[in-house]
């Protein structure tokens, strides 16, 4: 696969995860639900492994939190998902 593809796919994947996940939590898009969790130490989060959409509530610099349905460590936070937070 070619590198920018991957990237792209990479970006695509993290963008519909975000959708899933405002959608979830109530909000009426992306960007309102990362403006409300840009204030908060407690911030929705997502599996990021393809084919699930455990949600939970995690940390703002969550990257690897476990997924009670994959039994993974792949919930990462909406601001990690949106490179908001590093």
């Amino acid at each position: 696969m070619h590198q920018g593809s991957f990237q792209e796919e990479k970006s695509m994947n993290r963008q519909e995860k975000l959708g899933i996940l405002a959608n979830e939590e109530g909000f009426d898009s992306v960007d309102a639900m990362i403006e409300s969790a840009s204030t908060d130490g407690v911030v929705p989060g997502i599996c990021v492994n393809d084919g699930c959409d455990f949600t939970t509530e995690v940390e703002d610099d969550t990257r690897d939190g476990h997924c009670e349905y994959c039994e993974t460590k792949t919930v990462q936070s909406c601001l990690i998902l949106a490179e908001v937070t590093e």
